[in-house]
């Protein structure tokens, strides 16, 4: 980051986090929920369908699909 920017995730209209911001209005719960769900989405490619469809829709937990992409088993 260059000297003199702000940090582009401090920024936002409220005075938040703009990952906490998006997170409030997804009804995800925290800025953590929302960047494991952001990392899930962004890796779908090396999900099985299965294993995506699982955690889409609600069958896998969002900590629970992410533990399983950082021990690689997709």
């Amino acid at each position: 980051m260059k000297a003199g920017k702000a940090d582009p995730s401090q920024i936002s209209d409220e005075g938040k986090r703009t990952d906490e911001s998006v997170a409030s209005k997804l009804g995800i719960g925290s800025r953590d929920t929302y960047r494991k769900e952001k990392f899930i989405s962004d890796n779908r490619s090396n999900l099985t369908p299965e294993d995506f469809a699982d955690w889409d829709e609600g069958r896998l937990s969002t900590n629970k699909a992410e533990l399983l992409y950082v021990n690689s088993r997709w």
